[in-house]
């Protein structure tokens, strides 16, 4: 049945196949546009001004991603219910709670000109596409029976908001420890913060201002220097430490993977810019890339830039809260919720105190009144900022440009063709009056309020370190001995940073070749760690022996093809389960392991990455509340190790020989209607055998105990060389085309799926000698 379905959808696409070839009419343009597409259906942009440049990218962007878009904008305004019914009321309640939309509204009033005239010639370009008689809805939207409206700079700045607020701060981790304090009280909370672990690195170890440019001459400098991410790498070599002689720079971001990729890759050249890269379908501009001087990446920096506030509402007014002995009146904002097949919409009652939007109904803490501050619920000129970035061309206009990027926290790596490379934390690092805002505390006294924020100066950030190379990997962002800024309690343990940052000093001329290689490396330290510890128990249980056999034949390579590995990654839930579910049930056990308070806009917390740090801690901690109240480290070791040998025999068979990794650890990229059985089979990509997991440089993350499914996964990689821009290389997984018709709607997948990439090409001869269509817009 399947199959017959995906033939008549198949066949319904090939009649919505977008024109790339030939030329098309439009309103709106001051002169003709040329857009070539490469063999890989990646468009090239080529405008005479701005305005025109950014109105074709609208256009390809809904040529390609129409689907995407309306399921973007409807996430980003919570109107989810109208297309989807009830079963999207949860998630548009906390969209309009934390209200992305009306924050947007707020935004397109408060930025610049230029800015207006961008979002507003790239919602042009979307609407001549979808105004084209040429033009029919997408599949998906077919069978949902539904037209998209126009689209609007509003529609853009919203989808900045969500973006933001799913990259930004640590709010989600704070429920999960909220709730255990609530069960077992605060004082048993410390013992699980992870502690970062001392042999990792911090991406920088002060302040780094080396005044040595790569030439090492003395230069005067003008001054000192992205659902929530589950972690990504980045780094730039400086070209001493490279076989060109010239700086690398590599990206490598991990997102949920879907289909179609969140990323779209333009190049675009026009006006004042001249750029390739991955863009978002929704919002104009390259958000990862290089121009024709500079190329940067992105990864989430963990800064802690979210608070809880427990409120007092005044129970005579229940829209007042005390603060500083005074009732205040809360702003209050009506959202009705249309929600398909039902008459009567469903009305939200928004409050907003001076810390932010009461949660405590949508983010599970019922029992007090909670308002969140998050800097990404504050003022944005990001978007502002990201336009900067495109058109920098030296350090110090980079710098410049972040300087105004209020959120999210970002850590962006920087090479440019003159040599030099360098690291930034970006985003408001707030300054607290008292305490770290782990829990939830007081808003009422005003005692913990944020007092300022940290000087952009005293951000963490490097340039042309001595080391010659900067690796960001969500690890630390700096270690220096009495640095005086808060910046979180809880980073990625740096496992990644460690094996990047290792592999890079091993060698003295870091190639291209070995940026692929390093791309795809799956070993895993931590799961060492875990086996040397099993390895310190005695047993006469045969299963034990068996599970502690396999862990110490295993090198610590997390390959589809290892056993060992399997018995480490599926061994985690059952011994979180013997330490900690008689006291926080099972569900509470879960979200310490990572799982975040909502599918869609927190799908993990920070604890994803680290949980496994936490229970070494614990095993190395004979006075351990947590491990006494379990019976002892042996005793829970041996109980979890006996009951994960029965589960792989009934999931994998007798032979232990046929436990590999590979069988449990599936890459697919998942469609959003195939949520609707039998249409994961007509939409999905994938379902092969894959190594690494959630520390492993190739980050495969998994929900617990999930193996099947994929939180987070490489979703685009790119290696720049500074020296020759004309040989980066890149791939965007699984294709370009959000139409299953496409000979690009999966085309890139087995290119990443084999540590391959195709050219990202340059110079305008190499898109001419790669041009598979070329279309004018006039």
């Amino acid at each position: 049945m399947a199959a017959i379905l995906k033939f008549i959808i198949k066949g319904m696409g090939k009649n919505r196949l977008p024109q790339t070839g030939g030329a098309i009419q439009v309103q709106g343009l001051s002169a003709p546009v040329e857009i070539i597409r490469d063999i890989w259906g990646i468009p090239h942009i080529y405008a005479g001004s701005d305005h025109d440049l950014f109105f074709a990218q609208g256009f390809v962007h809904a040529q390609d991603r129409l689907w995407q878009m309306e399921l973007i904008r409807r996430t980003s305004s919570g109107t989810l219910s109208e297309l989807l019914g009830k079963v999207a009321l949860d998630t548009d309640r906390a969209l309009r709670t934390f209200g992305f939309r009306r924050l947007g509204a707020k935004d397109l009033e408060n930025t610049t000109k230029d800015m207006i005239d961008i979002v507003s010639a790239y919602a042009e370009g979307v609407n001549a596409c979808l105004k084209h008689p040429a033009t029919k809805v997408p599949v998906e939207l077919s069978l949902l029976k539904h037209v998209p409206e126009p689209w609007s700079p509003l529609d853009c700045m919203a989808f900045a908001r969500l973006m933001t607020f799913q990259l930004n701060g640590q709010f989600s981790l704070k429920i999960n420890y909220a709730r255990i304090a609530a069960a077992v009280g605060e004082d048993k909370v410390p013992e699980l913060v992870p502690k970062y672990p001392g042999e990792n690195p911090a991406v920088s170890t002060g302040i780094e201002r080396n005044q040595l440019g790569p030439d090492g001459v003395l230069k005067a400098l003008d001054g000192p220097l992205f659902k929530k991410g589950g972690g990504s790498n980045s780094w730039a070599i400086a070209g001493r430490r490279t076989a060109t002689g010239k700086p690398i720079q590599c990206s490598d971001p991990h997102l949920s993977p879907s289909v179609p990729s969140i990323w779209y890759h333009n190049h675009l050249v026009g006006g004042r810019f001249n750029i390739t890269g991955v863009s978002v379908p929704s919002a104009p501009l390259i958000l990862i890339g290089h121009n024709a001087r500079i190329s940067w990446g992105f990864t989430v920096a963990n800064v802690d830039a979210e608070d809880f506030f427990v409120e007092k509402m005044n129970p005579d007014s229940p829209t007042q809260y005390e603060y500083k002995g005074k009732w205040l009146d809360a702003d209050v904002f009506t959202e009705p919720i249309k929600i398909k097949g039902e008459e009567q919409p469903f009305v939200e009652k928004v409050i907003w105190t001076r810390h932010g939007p009461l949660v405590s109904d949508v983010v599970g803490l019922k029992d007090k009144r909670v308002a969140l501050q998050s800097t990404a619920l504050g003022p944005l000129r990001s978007l502002e900022a990201l336009c900067r970035l495109n058109l920098a061309g030296t350090w110090k206009e980079c710098t410049d440009a972040i300087k105004i990027w209020d959120s999210p926290n970002q850590h962006m790596t920087y090479a440019d063709v003159d040599g030099n490379i360098g690291s930034y934390v970006t985003g408001i690092i707030p300054v607290r009056a008292k305490g770290n805002g782990l829990l939830p505390v007081p808003g009422w006294t005003g005692e913990f309020d944020w007092i300022g924020n940290v000087p952009f100066d005293e951000k963490p950030h490097s340039f042309n370190a001595k080391k010659g190379f900067v690796v960001c990997a969500n690890n630390r962002p700096i270690d220096a001995e009495g640095y005086p800024h808060h910046i979180a309690s809880v980073f990625d343990p740096g496992y990644r940073a460690r094996r990047i940052t290792e592999t890079i000093a091993a060698k003295e001329r870091f190639s291209i070749d070995d940026c692929m290689k390093l791309h795809v490396d799956v070993f895993c330290r931590p799961g060492l760690e875990f086996a040397k510890r099993v390895g310190e128990v005695k047993s006469d249980d045969p299963d034990v022996r068996l599970a502690i056999e396999l862990l110490g034949k295993w090198d610590g390579n997390l390959t589809a093809q290892c056993t060992g590995g399997t018995v480490y990654e599926a061994a985690l839930p059952f011994v979180y389960k013997e330490v900690f579910a008689e006291k926080l049930g099972e569900a509470l056990t879960i979200d310490l392991m990572g799982r975040g308070f909502h599918p869609v806009l927190h799908g993990t917390t920070e604890l994803f990455h680290s949980h496994t740090d936490i229970l070494l801690n614990l095993l190395d901690n004979p006075n351990s509340w947590w491990m006494k109240q379990a019976g002892g480290k042996d005793a829970v070791l041996e109980r979890a190790l006996r009951k994960v040998v029965a589960w792989l025999r009934s999931k994998l068979g007798k032979d232990p020989a046929g436990w590999t990794w590979g069988r449990l650890n599936k890459m697919v990229y998942p469609h959003a209607m195939a949520l609707k059985k039998p249409l994961d089979k007509v939409f999905n990509v994938g379902n092969v055998p894959i190594g690494g997991d959630k520390n492993t440089v190739c980050q495969i993350g998994s929900p617990v105990g999930a193996f099947s499914e994929k939180c987070w996964a490489p979703s685009y990689r790119q290696i720049v060389d500074l020296g020759d821009l004309g040989k980066a290389l890149v791939v965007v997984p699984p294709g370009q085309s959000g139409n299953l018709a496409s000979p690009h709607y999966q085309d890139m997948f087995l290119l990443w799926y084999r540590g391959e990439y195709a050219k990202m090409l340059w110079t305008r001869e190499q898109v001419e000698a790669h041009a598979e269509a070329k279309l004018f817009l006039s």
